[in-house]
């Protein structure tokens, strides 16, 4: 399955000023890659210094075969100058996943497990939030899975027009209840980003 690389990082001065320049020598080594489909960058919305870098593969094995590599410190030199910290990196299979990320803005939403025991009701929840969501954003499809590195993490990908749209079209009552119950079994973090595709 279609599998997202997220990599979430403290940005450097070089990547806040330029982040196109200072990506571009790491994502033209990955794109060379069997298994590469597209790589979009951006900084945070809730937090200027955070930049992000998603990363589509055909599978996670092809990701996997990468890091396997003898000469992959050459793309941990490479991505050196984005850094101005450790880097923070995972998978979650999806089956559509562009339309979310090539939309306006991109909402990332990370649902917790407050207990094993909720997993099921976390998954219907999300499948109901999911298709609520489609019926309102421009931009569907929404899609979620489980986080490969993270077992009872989820991440919920939707396209809005804006942040405020997101915020505006949650606000009624039926979003609010689904949430409501969701929040009873697992920790919600959510941000935003305006991706940029990167032409390779």
């Amino acid at each position: 399955m279609t599998t997202v690389e997220f990599v979430t990082f403290e940005a450097s001065k070089s990547y806040l000023e330029n982040p196109t320049k200072t990506i571009t020598d790491t994502v033209k080594w990955v794109a060379k890659e069997a298994g590469f489909i597209s790589a979009y960058y951006g900084v945070q919305t809730e937090d200027k210094n955070i930049g992000h870098i998603v990363i589509v593969w055909e599978t996670y094995e092809h990701h996997d075969t990468v890091m396997k590599r003898a000469d992959y410190n050459e793309l941990l030199e490479l991505i050196k100058p984005c850094l101005a910290a450790p880097l923070v990196m995972q998978h979650v299979p999806y089956v559509i996943p562009n339309v979310a990320l090539e939309s306006p803005t991109t909402e990332l939403a990370t649902f917790r497990l407050k207990d094993s025991q909720g997993k099921e009701l976390v998954e219907s929840g999300l499948r109901t939030l999911s298709a609520e969501i489609d019926k309102k954003s421009r931009h569907p499809p929404s899609v979620w899975n489980e986080v490969r590195e993270k077992p009872g993490s989820y991440i919920l990908a939707i396209g809005w027009d804006s942040k405020v749209h997101h915020e505006e079209t949650v606000k009624a009552e039926n979003f609010q209840k689904i949430i409501g119950n969701l929040l009873q079994v697992a920790d919600i973090s959510l941000i935003h980003v305006d991706l940029k595709k990167f032409t390779v």
